[in-house]
């Protein structure tokens, strides 16, 4: 069964009138309702003779209306078509049976991408009362009924091409479904093999054109299914229609995989896709891991309505990490009558730590009435976990708090991890009470390293502040400058004058120059005597870099007094290197004014755009006009992942022209991967026409290689298969290919074992493996339909390259004849896709 089939039903038999309903747009938006009740079924059901009442013109109106696929929605453009009558006389007719109860009239998710103003829908009951009257007066049978609806639709087009046909609402979802109905599935293959004057696949553009590419995917999956059920009758044309449809799957899924995740997003935010486009696109990624950002780009662009949905994606998710990452994600948007789902998706994850950072990540929006429920889950967790899953149920339930800190506290050595008990004691920390104190030192006091002594401490001072003395010692005896100086920064509004020259003497000591960088503004913005400023001047100055000593001054610069100010700024101008200078001149530009003027003339000097752009950057944050330079600083960026970091900054505010001008440099990015960054960068800033100029770009057809191999091998094959070989010569290559193959027990046993891997994609890379250790005789027809069918997994490059491979079977289970038909096909495809 293919994903797909998870949002779209499979057909139903040739004939029938239940088509499957509802569509994967009235699912994920929850459309589908009851007939209303003012409608009673048993009265009507015993007057079907009379249910409603109607003249002789519209009871046979009403009765076309019985042909159309039960439960579908259609619209006024769709009956115009059955009753051969203008639109705005259909609509008139149709608002009225809305009014009297005979009709639905339904509302779309996203209605204003709807073209159409009403969509109706009749009720299942109705509908088999209309579809027995309509066979009834016509004294027709129903592939008859079928036929004429899709003549009179076929009389709309242009040439009798069915992908020039206007979309109605109706009829791109269900003509497939009409054409089997009526006994001509061999008109489907020609359908799905129109071309379109653009030289694309004509039904697929059609179908994607509409907002149906669902549909689409389903017409291919029909398709190639009716193609199986015809190799009694006619095995080549069925091989080599399967193998055509095999080709459009991979050549489609191309297109699905080269869509970066960020533009699938943003697709549904600017509404060039509706919701059901983009989830038709998620299901036919085969990379799990693509699969997965996109849903990372969808979670937050899809309505509501569309989270149970997703909520089955992340539940068949295989790997447990992506599985908690979109759990979280999802969470904060999710309705309150749905975490009863969530959760129980949280016992089934792989491993407890996962099932422990959801319940962390999770429990602020978690309903009150589900704590018991929550905390049980916690229960089955291993006990460092389960403080995990506590870090994030103390603070949404803090009468908790007492319950797993007693937990902790008489836990096991080692059982419960350091940094698990440090996050548990920090999540706490605002609610511990003075009882509760002497508990929470003890098993600080415990802790070995410092460095997280020293944080927890500083967390229970703001409630606690007898706790200055211990904690000013605890973080003065960390060793890692970096974690004492950020510790420091922390504990500096607490500090007394004279802590703070203890302070300052640590400081001094450091030889880091990026441990100044955290805690000179608070000790100058808490302490700003003339003796303290004085002494970290001093401490600034013993640093052996412009670079660090500029940053470091730029930092306390806003906090002087203007005679240190203007001793500052001539110690900088005094650099003797440019860029040291330019970017610590930039810095204090933003704070004095008056001294831009020097800062645009040392920034003209410098010649090297990544310090241009540094420079420019940190003046727009206070004059946007400067922005435009800045930007013109990044194009000339030569690095290409310093310049995608300097566009990711950029982004945000660059206009529609500017966007448009990255979009043009990372087009002419060689290597791919980076070209994606650069692009991902701005993506969620474009607007809808920058948005739709992407999407072309990268509709280009790709590196033709594999193509150009695969048809030179098959023209190879068919060149010595018209060869007449002598019988000794044709014994010797028969005898010669057998050594390489498997005995045929092993080789069932194989083939079973391959057929159960879960990963669809290594499911096909080991068949492609196995192909060439195959004898044609070894395999029968409904093998040779299941491996096809497995190695549509693979990508498009990899599936051409095991046509060559699949041919011998090809022409076992076939003609020779099929070879010829497997390059015409592969020509088609190359051209329309």
């Amino acid at each position: 069964m293919s994903r797909l089939d998870t949002i779209l039903p499979p057909l139903p038999p040739a004939g029938s009138i239940d088509e499957p309903n509802p569509t994967a747009e009235e699912l994920a938006a929850g459309q589908v309702s009851d007939w209303p009740q003012a409608l009673d079924a048993n009265q009507a059901l015993s007057d079907m003779s009379q249910p409603f009442a109607l003249n002789a013109e519209e009871e046979q109106r009403f009765s076309w209306l019985g042909i159309l696929a039960k439960n579908a929605t259609f619209t006024a453009k769709t009956a115009s078509t059955l009753w051969l009558c203008p639109v705005a006389e259909a609509e008139v007719l149709l608002q009225r049976w809305v009014d009297q109860q005979i009709l639905i009239e339904k509302q779309w998710l996203q209605s204003s991408l709807s073209p159409f103003q009403h969509i109706y829908q009749l009720p299942a009951l109705l509908q088999q009362v209309a579809y027995t009257g309509l066979l009834q007066l016509k004294q027709l049978e129903a592939r008859d009924v079928h036929a004429a609806l899709i003549e009179r639709y076929q009389a709309l087009t242009h040439k009798r091409l069915w992908h020039t046909l206007a979309d109605d609402g109706y009829i791109h979802a269900h003509l497939t479904w009409h054409l089997q109905a009526a006994d001509r599935c061999d008109e489907i293959h020609i359908l799905l093999q129109e071309e379109a004057e653009s030289g694309a696949n004509g039904w697929y553009e059609a179908c994607d054109r509409n907002g149906y590419t669902a549909f689409y995917c389903r017409d291919v999956n029909l398709g190639w299914q009716l193609a199986e059920e015809q190799y009694d009758q006619s095995p080549t044309q069925a091989i080599q229609l399967q193998c055509r449809y095999a080709m459009m799957t991979v050549a489609h899924h191309r297109l699905v995989t080269r869509l970066p995740a960020p533009l699938v997003g943003a697709f549904v935010r600017q509404q060039i896709w509706t919701p059901t486009q983009s989830i038709t696109y998620l299901e036919l990624i085969q990379d799990s891991h693509h699969q997965f950002e996109v849903l990372q780009d969808l979670i937050p662009a899809l309505p509501t309505t569309y989270h149970p949905y997703i909520l089955s994606v992340i539940q068949r998710q295989s790997n447990a990490a992506h599985q908690a990452q979109l759990l979280c994600l999802l969470a904060p948007l999710l309705e309150t009558t749905l975490f009863p789902d969530l959760l129980k998706i949280i016992p089934s994850l792989s491993a407890d730590f996962y099932k422990a950072i959801v319940l962390r990540e999770i429990s602020a929006q978690i309903p009150t009435p589900l704590l018991d429920q929550t905390v049980a889950i916690a229960q089955t967790l291993s006990p460092s976990d389960e403080m995990v899953a506590a870090c994030g149920i103390v603070t949404r339930w803090p009468q908790t708090t007492s319950i797993y800190l007693n937990q902790l506290i008489n836990s096991q050595t080692d059982e419960i991890e350091e940094s698990v008990c440090s996050e548990f004691l920090v999540a706490i920390a605002p609610t511990i009470s003075n009882a509760q104190k002497a508990q929470v030192l003890e098993v600080i006091n415990s802790i070995e390293h410092s460095s997280t002594r020293a944080t927890l401490l500083l967390h229970l001072l703001p409630n606690h502040p007898g706790l200055l003395s211990v904690t000013f010692r605890t973080v003065c005896s960390i060793e890692d400058e970096r974690s004492c100086a950020f510790a420091l920064s922390k504990i500096v509004p607490y500090l007394s004058e004279v802590e703070i020259q203890l302070t300052l003497n640590i400081l001094e000591k450091f030889e880091d120059p990026l441990a100044y960088s955290s805690v000179l503004p608070p000790i100058c913005k808490h302490h700003s005597a003339p003796n303290i400023t004085a002494k970290l001047l001093k401490i600034i100055n013993t640093l052996p870099a412009e670079r660090d000593r500029g940053q470091a001054l730029g930092t306390l610069f806003p906090h002087l007094s203007p005679s240190v100010q203007t001793e500052v700024k001539d110690q900088i101008s005094a650099f003797t290197k440019l860029t040291a200078k330019v970017l610590s001149i930039c810095q204090l530009a933003n704070i004095d004014k008056s001294i831009l003027p020097t800062a645009l003339h040392w920034l003209s000097q410098c010649q090297d755009s990544n310090t241009q752009f540094r420079a420019y950057w940190t003046l727009s944050q206070y004059r946007p006009k400067l922005l435009p330079a800045a930007l013109t600083a990044a194009c000339q960026i030569t690095d290409t992942d310093t310049q995608i970091l300097a566009f990711q900054q950029l982004a945000p505010q660059l206009t529609h022209e500017q966007i448009q001008h990255v979009l043009g440099i990372a087009q002419q990015v060689p290597c791919k991967d980076k070209q994606q960054r650069m692009l991902n960068s701005v993506i969620p800033y474009c607007s809808r026409a920058l948005l739709l100029n992407i999407q072309a770009h990268r509709k280009q057809h790709p590196s033709n290689q594999a193509y150009t191999s695969v048809l030179s091998t098959l023209k190879t094959q068919l060149t010595s298969s018209e060869l007449k070989l002598s019988p000794w010569e044709a014994r010797k290559r028969t005898l010669d290919s057998l050594n390489a193959l498997l005995p045929n027990d092993l080789l069932a046993q194989t083939l079973a074992a391959t057929f159960e891997f879960t990963d669809k994609a290594d499911r096909a890379k080991s068949l492609s493996r196995l192909l060439p250790q195959i004898h044609p005789s070894q395999i029968d027809y409904s093998q040779w339909c299941k491996i096809l069918r497995q190695l549509t997994a693979l990508d498009y490059d990899a599936f051409l390259l095991n046509i060559p491979k699949l041919s011998p079977l090809m022409e076992y289970l076939a003609q020779p004849e099929i070879l010829h038909c497997t390059v015409h096909n592969m020509q088609l495809i190359h051209q329309q896709w």
